[in-house]
């Protein structure tokens, strides 16, 4: 299995590189070393080309066409009706490698890279408790296992998480304003939100995440 991983930089990227090196034959390039001379180096019978960096240069990655049938471009998982805005410039992102033919790999969050917020809503779940809100993860194998062939799609559990009367009341609320942002396709409102609820949860001293991370129980 010879992989050609894009992205050199970056704690996923790492992580990745040390799971894929134990299974594959595996070639870094940083998206900025992407050039006709460094490639011509390079052979032309990748099984998979990852695409891991945080932007994609749509120019670069044409130069790189001919050196798989099978292209995965790692994105950050969006759950349905709102988005902050860097979900919306990856959204965008992913739009136009789509249209070339580039499977996306939308990534939760990951069970070994936690956010100490996370690991601090998740030390409250209750057995049997009936969650109103969940959060997604995955874990560096199981995206290890999708880019070297093993699995054809991305294992992701939901994780019911604790929250307080008032942690739920202002998770709806910027549910709202996140929708609304989105309905606007505005980057500059998506920003004043996130700016917002940032310094709200701060001044409050509430230990949650972006409102765009948590998903609600259906």
């Amino acid at each position: 299995m010879r992989v050609l991983y894009i992205g050199q930089s970056g704690p996923l990227n790492r992580e990745l590189h040390k799971a894929l090196k134990e299974e594959c034959d595996l070639t870094i390039l940083s998206n900025q070393s992407i050039s006709n001379s460094v490639l011509s180096k390079l052979t032309n019978d990748y099984d998979t080309v990852v695409l891991g960096g945080r932007k994609i240069n749509l120019e670069s990655f044409s130069l790189i066409r001919t050196k798989s049938s099978d292209y995965k471009f790692l994105s950050t998982f969006k759950y349905e009706g709102y988005r902050d805005s860097y979900q919306l410039e990856k959204e965008v992102l992913e739009t136009e490698l789509s249209k070339m033919k580039v499977s996306l790999l939308k990534i939760p969050f990951i069970k070994e890279m936690l956010p100490e917020k996370v690991r601090k809503m998740l030390a409250g779940k209750k057995v049997n408790e009936n969650y109103q809100y969940y959060i997604s993860m995955t874990s560096i194998q199981a995206i290890s296992n999708v880019l070297n062939k093993k699995d054809e799609s991305l294992n992701v559990q939901k994780i019911g998480i604790h929250t307080s009367k008032f942690e739920s009341l202002m998770i709806r609320f910027f549910h709202y304003l996140y929708r609304k942002g989105t309905l606007l396709d505005s980057r500059a409102t998506l920003n004043t939100i996130k700016i917002i609820e940032k310094t709200t949860t701060s001044l409050l001293k509430l230990d949650l995440v972006s409102a765009v991370f948590i998903g609600v129980m259906k």
